[in-house]
């Protein structure tokens, strides 16, 4: 990555560097693909996405560290499976939701800090 691989760069099936990672289940990998600002919601010839891949395997940790990193749970593959009902269907509910939720607060606290930042500036001007 260092050296400038494509990380969002897909082999013959349309499988991306995240997409294996997360099939394996190897969070560690796919927390360094994230952090490099790999495409979560990149899917396979399929349509299928590293989340959706990841809820079918039943790695709860790496399906969580994609949705805290905004892949989208809804996108559905070719056969219309989607992440969060795959995750439904193997018993990763209460994981899913749970990350959906930490991911939502984290988004709010971002905002809030935002409107606080933009309201000092405001009264800077003033």
């Amino acid at each position: 990555i260092k050296a400038g691989c494509d990380v969002n760069r897909a082999n013959e099936k349309g499988a991306t560097p995240a997409y294996v990672a997360a099939q394996e289940g190897q969070t560690a990998a796919l927390d360094i693909l994230v952090k490099a600002g790999c495409n979560v919601n990149q899917a396979d010839e399929n349509g299928a996405t590293p989340a959706l891949i990841a809820a079918k395997q039943g790695h709860t940790a790496a399906l969580e560290l994609l949705v805290k990193a905004g892949c989208d749970v809804n996108q559905a593959a070719i056969n219309g499976m989607t992440p969060a009902l795959v995750a439904a269907q193997n018993g990763l509910t209460a994981a899913l939701a749970a990350a959906i939720l930490e991911k939502r607060n984290e988004d709010n606290t971002k905002e809030k800090n935002r409107e606080k930042n933009k309201k000092k500036k405001e009264k800077k001007k003033a």
